[in-house]
């Protein structure tokens, strides 16, 4: 999936596609829709501090977020990508960086970007 594609996605098929990368070459019987987001989300859910972290701290996340750009989106569904390429393996970088936009980086953030935020 590409940076514009990923954005159409539901949370459900970005949780599946998670599960389908982390799954892929090591299932013989396939699994079902609902067992490849539950696979997706249990992985999120362990790397979720880890990922917030490390995004909330980037001043290049910040500043994007601050900027009311037309494109804003997918600059920081790429820009996300760029950083989570470092950060996690295993699973496509852009689909987590989708997960976060749909959370809304204001919820994941808040602590962190409370200056900016009110």
């Amino acid at each position: 999936m590409n940076s514009e594609e990923v954005l159409t996605k539901t949370t459900e098929e970005l949780l599946e596609a998670i599960g389908k990368d982390i799954t892929k070459g090591r299932s013989v019987v396939p699994l079902s829709k609902k067992a490849l987001v539950d696979i997706g989300r249990s992985w999120f859910q362990q790397n979720y501090l880890k990922i917030s972290n490390h995004v909330c701290n980037n001043e290049r996340i910040r500043k994007l977020y601050k900027d009311k750009n037309i494109r804003r989106r997918t600059m920081l569904i790429v820009a996300l990508g760029d950083l989570l390429m470092g950060i996690i393996s295993g699973v496509s970088p852009i689909t987590v960086s989708a997960l976060l936009m749909k959370e809304g980086l204001e919820t994941v953030c808040r602590n962190q970007w409370a200056d900016i935020l009110d």
